[in-house]
């Protein structure tokens, strides 16, 4: 699959502006397409784990289940958010893979 670096910006904006700091997995995709993006949940989470490789967002256990069911946006995720905000997607490129 190829990536999609709009997607990634997108999912970056729609973590930093949630009211709280972790969001269930299975809620992401709700959330984007209350945006309007019509998208599948294999497209999310395989753009999530790229997020992910380049320290953007990081997976969360619940402290209740022990399931790793959350996700979050790490200060790496804050930092590309707020040195691109034209979301030009050669920002990814100054990440280095975690």
């Amino acid at each position: 699959m190829k990536r999609d670096e709009k997607l990634m910006y997108q999912i970056l904006d729609l973590l930093e502006e949630l009211p709280y700091s972790t969001v269930l997995k299975s809620k992401v995709v709700d959330l984007l397409e209350e945006t309007g993006l019509k998208i599948d949940a294999g497209v999310v989470e395989h753009h999530m784990r790229l997020l992910l490789d380049r320290g953007c967002v990081a997976e969360m256990t619940s402290a209740t289940t022990g399931a790793t069911d959350r996700w979050r946006i790490t200060d790496n995720g804050h930092n590309l958010a707020a040195k691109n905000p034209e979301r030009n997607v050669a920002g990814f490129a100054s990440l280095e893979k975690q």
